[in-house]
């Protein structure tokens, strides 16, 4: 791993995967679940939520960090400028920045 590594995903979003991620983690919000509620809003169609796009964000950090170890996330954050509506595909893409030693951590 070296600063400036990129690495990413592609990831669609559909209205069933949205309904599944929403029900799953017990997220009721209409605009998760019900087209005539979504459509009637600002958004105009399903969204995802984001905890559905940070989700699928933090799932590419595992498959790139697996060659050299099991790894858990133990800290992230994230601002989402606009929802991801039902039917859009996204390119999650990482760019490593900094790596710092954490003898705490073993790592």
């Amino acid at each position: 791993m070296r600063i400036g590594d990129r690495f990413g995903k592609e990831v669609a979003f559909t209205e069933d995967s949205i309904r599944q991620f929403a029900t799953y983690v017990g997220d009721s919000n209409p605009l998760h679940h019900d087209q005539a509620a979504a459509a009637a809003s600002s958004f105009g169609w399903l969204i995802a939520s984001g905890i559905q796009t940070f989700s699928m964000m933090l799932a590419a950090v595992p498959d790139y960090l697996r060659p050299w170890r099991p790894n858990v996330g133990l800290e992230a954050s994230v601002r989402l400028l606009q929802p991801v509506r039902a039917g859009d595909r996204a390119h999650i893409e990482w760019e490593v920045t900094d790596i710092a030693d954490a003898p705490k951590l073993k790592g």
